[in-house]
C-alpha cells in the first residue's frame, strides 16, 4: 500500500518533469526543411575515347584518376602485347616531361626574381653607404670651415702677439684649437674614403651577383632546350615503333582526368570498334543537373547547400556527395507551350575514393539530390505548418 501510494504521489511530479522537457525541445528545437528532386550527372567538358578497330587492349598507360595532357598516350591496342622497347620509351618520355616542366618554371621563377634576395641585401647596404658618405662630406665641409676659421684667428692672434697685446697662453690656446680642428678634418676625410671604398666594392659585388644571375638563367635555358630536344626524339621514336608493330595508341586531346573502368579489368579484353575505352573529363566543369516542378522553384535559391546520391560506384552502394545550387534554367521543350525547369549543382570533390583508387563521376550517371530550402528552423513552426 505505502509502494502504492508513493507511486501516486510521484505521478504529478514525473507529468511535470516530461511536459517540461518537452517544452524546452519544442522551444530550443530546430528543423531542416528539405526537398529531393532527381537527376543525371553532367560534364560539358570531355573527350570520350573509343576505338576505330577491333583489338586487343595490350597497355593502359594511364588509369581511373591520372591528369593527362593534350598529346599524351592513353593506351596502345594491339594484335599482340607490346614490346618491352615501347614501354620503356613511354616512361622515358613522362620523366622528360617533368623534367621539362619542371626547368620551364625554373626558368620562369628566375626570370620573375629580377633582384634576389642577396642582391637585394647588397643594395639595401650600398643605399646606407651613399647615406653615410653625404654624411661624412657635409662634416668634411664643417670641418674645413671649422680649419679656416681657425686658421684666420691664428694669423690674427699671431700679430697681436708681436704687437706684445696677448700672452703666450692666449696664442697657445688659438694654436691648439687649429691643430684639433686640422686633426677633425683629416678623420672626416678618411670616413668619407673608406665610405666610398665600401660601395664602391658593394656595387662590384651587385654586378657579379647580377653576372651569375643571368648566367644561372641561360644554363637552365639551354638545359630546357637540350631537354625539348630529347623529348621530341622520345616522341618521333615512339611513333615509329607503334607504327612498326601495328598499334593504334589514342591520345589525349585535351587536359583533364581519366574516368573509367580500373586497368585489371580492361588490360587483356578484346574492344570491339567503336567501344568506349575511357573518358577524360574537366573535373571543374561536373555538375548535377536535376528536373524540378515549377511549384517547387519558389523554394530553391542560389547557392543552398545540396546533398547529392549518385548510383553505380563502387560496391554498387549511393555515395553522398555535397554541393550547392549554381544555377535555375528553364529550357523549352518539342511540344508547344511547354518549359521544362532545371537546377544544377556545383558538386565540391566529384570523385570518391576506393581500394586506394579514385572514380570520379562520369556523364550521364543517376541520382537524387536532397537540397535544403530551409535551415535552422524551429520545431515549433515546423509543427505549425505541418497542422
Amino acid at each position: 500500500m505505502k509502494s502504492i501510494r508513493w507511486l501516486l504521489r510521484a505521478i504529478p511530479y514525473s507529468i511535470g518533469f516530461c511536459t517540461a522537457l518537452l517544452s524546452l525541445v519544442f522551444a530550443v528545437g530546430t528543423f531542416e526543411e528539405t526537398l529531393t528532386v532527381r537527376g543525371t550527372v553532367r560534364v560539358d567538358h570531355y573527350q570520350m575515347v573509343r576505338v576505330e578497330e577491333r583489338g586487343l587492349l595490350a597497355t593502359m598507360h594511364v588509369g581511373p584518376g591520372d591528369w593527362v595532357e593534350p598529346g599524351e598516350l592513353l593506351f596502345s591496342l594491339e594484335n599482340a602485347t607490346a614490346t618491352a622497347r615501347l614501354e620503356e620509351l613511354h616512361r622515358e618520355t613522362r620523366v622528360a616531361q617533368k623534367a621539362s616542366r619542371d626547368l620551364r618554371s625554373q626558368i620562369r621563377d628566375l626570370r620573375d626574381l629580377l633582384h634576389p634576395a642577396e642582391i637585394r641585401a647588397e643594395n639595401h647596404e650600398i643605399e646606407r653607404q651613399r647615406w653615410r658618405i653625404e654624411r661624412s662630406s657635409v662634416r668634411v665641409e664643417e670641418t674645413r670651415a671649422v680649419l679656416a676659421s681657425a686658421e684666420i684667428q691664428l694669423k690674427r692672434f699671431l700679430e697681436l702677439f708681436d704687437k706684445g697685446l696677448i700672452s703666450d697662453v692666449e696664442l697657445e690656446e688659438v694654436r691648439s684649437r687649429r691643430t684639433e680642428a686640422a686633426a677633425r678634418l683629416r678623420q672626416s676625410e678618411l670616413e668619407e674614403q673608406e665610405a666610398r671604398a665600401e660601395k664602391s666594392l658593394l656595387e662590384s659585388s651587385v654586378d657579379l651577383l647580377k653576372a651569375r644571375h643571368v648566367h644561372d638563367l641561360r644554363d637552365l635555358e639551354r638545359m630546357a632546350a637540350h631537354r625539348d630536344l630529347e623529348l621530341e626524339n622520345l616522341r618521333t621514336e615512339t611513333a615509329r615503333n607503334q607504327q612498326f608493330h601495328g598499334t593504334l595508341s589514342p591520345h589525349a586531346e585535351m587536359e583533364g582526368i581519366v574516368v573509367g573502368p580500373p586497368r585489371l579489368e580492361i588490360v587483356g579484353k578484346m574492344i570491339e570498334a567503336g567501344e568506349e575505352v575511357l573518358t577524360i573529363i574537366d573535373p571543374h566543369s561536373v555538375v548535377f543537373e536535376a528536373k524540378v516542378d515549377e511549384k517547387l522553384l519558389v523554394r530553391i535559391q542560389p547557392r543552398q547547400k545540396v546533398a547529392v546520391e549518385i548510383l553505380g560506384l563502387p560496391k554498387q552502394q549511393f555515395e553522398v556527395f555535397s554541393g550547392e545550387v549554381q544555377s535555375l534554367m528553364a529550357r523549352k521543350e518539342d511540344t508547344p507551350n511547354t518549359v521544362e525547369h532545371r537546377v544544377e549543382v556545383h558538386l565540391d570533390k566529384p570523385w570518391v575514393e576506393w581500394q586506394g583508387e579514385t572514380f570520379y563521376l562520369r556523364p550521364g550517371m543517376k541520382g537524387r539530390a536532397e537540397i535544403v530550402s530551409r535551415s535552422n528552423m524551429p520545431l515549433v513552426q515546423r509543427l505549425i505548418g505541418a497542422f
